[in-house]
């Protein structure tokens, strides 16, 4: 994803956003229901805003930019198991492992031309999460007949967190003469235990496909919510 805006305002600024993402997904079922796959996934942002900025009669120049490196695998296995000739129950288990870095720093000019006082903050933070995932799911064939399928799933899961290492920054502030008094700050790792509930449905008709799901996470005092929509067509 690439993208960047601009501000007209008398004070104006402008931004630059490019951020870039690789999945690869691998899978693997054999005819009893056992099943076994694997994900490994790159993700990297690159973004850079300007502004002018009025500071006590003077005009000044703002500029901040921020990049991101992001890695992560999984690998999952279970198995379907039939119960009756609409319901299915899959239980599941696996292994997740994730870790980001990223840097920014900010610059900030006064005077015409850029010449005059310049402040520099510098940063560093990295971060990484181990876990084991444990799901239930269970699919439900509602309507189904030559040309069309319902399909209602649920699913309940649960990951533990054998490593969750909160960010740590590396942080300094200086002048022209180089970066002074740097300082190290972390944050609080995320709770070991997360919890999620899922609802989707999934309608086939001839060779189209639409989609429409709910899920809820919760971990400590962090809750969230999503709702999706998909639509498709096979080939």
């Amino acid at each position: 994803m690439q993208g960047n805006f601009e501000d007209k305002a008398a004070l104006s600024g402008d931004g630059d956003i490019d951020s870039y993402a690789a999945l690869v997904y691998a899978g693997w079922q054999n005819e009893n229901g056992l099943y076994v796959s694997g994900t490994l996934g790159y993700s990297y942002a690159d973004n850079a805003l300007r502004d002018r900025r009025n500071l006590n009669g003077t005009i000044g120049v703002n500029e901040a930019e921020f990049g991101a490196h992001a890695l992560m695998a999984a690998l999952e296995a279970g198995r379907d198991f039939p119960l009756g000739e609409y319901l299915i129950v899959t239980p599941s288990a696996g292994i997740e492992y994730i870790a980001a870095r990223g840097g920014a720093h900010e610059q900030w000019f006064t005077g015409a031309g850029g010449v005059g006082a310049r402040t520099l903050d510098v940063g560093k933070i990295t971060g990484s999460s181990f876990s084991v995932p444990f799901g239930l799911a269970a699919s439900l064939d509602v309507i189904g007949d030559e040309d069309s399928l319902l399909t209602i799933t649920g699913r309940v899961g649960y990951a533990y967190g054998l490593r969750n290492k909160g960010a740590e920054g590396r942080f300094g502030y200086g002048g022209l003469g180089g970066i002074i008094d740097p300082v190290r700050a972390a944050s609080r790792a995320p709770g070991r235990h997360t919890w999620n509930l899922g609802l989707s449905a999934r309608y086939l008709y001839d060779n189209m496909e639409f989609g429409l799901g709910y899920e809820y996470t919760g971990r400590d005092s962090y809750k969230s919510h999503a709702v999706t929509f998909s639509a498709g067509m096979n080939f």
